[in-house]
């Protein structure tokens, strides 16, 4: 069996026409199993892990300053992991006359200014641009969970998004004021973002992150609350792990029931059944 050539040194990524361009790999080589393709052109070693970031900077690679990392993916950037690693890389472009339709982007042409700021060649939506971006989409629940986690990591609050959204009239605006008026970063989870917002548009108004306390000191903090009522809802994610910590967490269950809460549990599948979520947690609140 023949030997296969060394390859070059190669920085982390690169363009491949660039690279066979001037000789350094063969068109053979950038299809072999050594290398693989991040994003349209742009290469890694195959030993390189990718991650959502890693695709951003492969698309900033074969962009230029009319390109806009947003939303989703600008967050990911920013240090709030919103995106996955294949998920497409979430894009503005202000020049309406450049086509940027490739797996894996996600493209919006926009003729509204964009804040941004300058990142690897391209630009790079601003906090409050991202979370404008990601709040007007439409799919409130799920929106208001992600902008969560962006006031929650300290990078924008819930007035500055206001302050940012008076007066404009873009597309999905009413959309996206709606989630701003929705935000509470007390939750610790998207999932449990979704959770409080499906029940709050159905007029259920829980307390994130309550304290419950019983005759032995603090249980902890449930992720939602109706403390009048003790009725308690939980993210079922949050109830799986090592023995040990199903171990802790079968106590606390016991603790809350002990001191009279009733637990209502919501897991990853019932998301996609809110009727269901809130008609669940309206039986608990009727039994008590």
């Amino acid at each position: 069996m023949p030997r296969r050539a060394p390859l070059p040194a190669l920085p982390e990524l690169f363009v491949g026409s660039a690279a066979t361009a001037v000789g350094d790999l063969t068109p053979g080589q950038l299809r072999g199993p050594r290398l693989r393709r991040v994003v349209h052109d742009v290469y890694a070693p195959s030993s390189l892990t990718i991650t959502h970031e890693v695709r951003c900077r492969a698309v900033a690679m074969v962009s230029d300053s009319s390109t806009v990392i947003t939303g989703r993916s600008a967050a990911t950037v920013h240090g709030v992991d919103l995106a996955r690693a294949g998920d497409p890389v979430e894009l503005l472009s202000t020049d309406r006359s450049r086509r940027l339709r490739r797996p894996g982007l996600q493209v919006r042409a926009t003729i509204h200014p964009v804040e941004s700021v300058p990142w690897r060649g391209v630009r790079l939506a601003t906090p409050r641009q991202a979370a404008l971006d990601i709040a007007r989409r439409g799919d409130v629940p799920w929106s208001v969970g992600e902008v969560d986690r962006m006031v929650r990591a300290g990078l924008l609050s819930r007035t500055v998004l206001q302050s940012y959204l008076l007066g404009r009239h873009d597309h999905g605006i009413g959309a996206a004021r709606e989630v701003v008026e929705l935000l509470d970063p007390r939750s610790e989870s998207v999932p449990e973002s979704v959770v409080r917002v499906l029940l709050a548009q159905e007029g259920l108004n829980p307390v994130p992150q309550h304290v419950v306390r019983d005759v032995r000191g603090v249980v902890g903090a449930v992720d939602l609350a109706f403390p009048d009522q003790k009725v308690v809802v939980e993210y079922d994610g949050k109830w799986h792990g090592s023995p040990f910590r199903v171990g802790r967490d079968r106590e606390r269950l016991q603790r809350l029931e002990a001191a009279g809460w009733v637990v209502v549990f919501v897991t990853a599948e019932d998301l996609g059944r809110p009727d269901q979520i809130c008609g669940r947690v309206r039986a608990a609140l009727a039994r008590r």
